[in-house]
């Protein structure tokens, strides 16, 4: 810039000495074409500052999103973290059920056994016979009442035992497949 003074100055001093109009002319189309290619520079380096100002632009967005992404995937992790806490407390609860029914299982597959048990003893008379050994007609409807009453607790300790058993294989299904959301929650993490 200073040089471009001096020059000026120059050329000021020279035209005051008595250059001639052809010199100053052919002065004068040198500086046009010397300020021509100066803005041509300055319009590069503006161009230049506009691209750099756009990259950095986009890089400020970009840092944005992943910074926004950090914290969407650091709540995931967290939210993860939370669910594996519930899959595993509905796991002990899972387990603890499945413990008390198998101990209500084995009770009453207990009780049925005794049952087949005491029945096999007595097998050697039908009910059909124990009703005809009646004395009369008013031990007759005790005994029908009783034979009815001991074949609905037998039929509904079946039912129980059968309902128990297919409770447990449920229970441990269910546990199979707790496992393995929480075994499948932690590898997301």
């Amino acid at each position: 810039m200073c040089r471009r003074l001096i020059a000026a100055i120059a050329l000021i001093l020279l035209c005051s000495c008595g250059a001639s109009a052809q010199s100053l002319d052919s002065l004068l189309q040198a500086k046009d074409a010397e300020l021509k290619k100066l803005r041509e520079e300055i319009a590069e380096e503006r161009k230049r500052i506009s691209e750099l100002e756009k990259k950095e632009k986009d890089a400020s967005q970009l840092l944005a999103k992943l910074e926004k992404e950090e914290k969407l995937v650091r709540r995931l992790v967290a939210s993860l973290g939370e669910k594996e806490a519930m899959l595993e407390r509905q796991l002990k609860k899972l387990r603890d059920d499945l413990r008390s029914s198998e101990i209500i299982y084995q009770n009453r597959l207990a009780i049925l056994s005794r049952r087949l048990r005491e029945l096999y003893k007595d097998g050697s008379q039908a009910p059909w016979q124990r009703l005809l050994g009646a004395r009369n007609f008013d031990d007759l409807v005790n005994r029908y009442r009783y034979l009815s009453a001991i074949a609905e607790q037998d039929a509904k300790l079946v039912q129980e035992v059968r309902r128990r058993k297919n409770d447990i294989e449920k229970n441990e299904d269910e546990i199979t497949e707790t496992l393995a959301q929480v075994s499948s929650s932690r590898r997301q993490k």
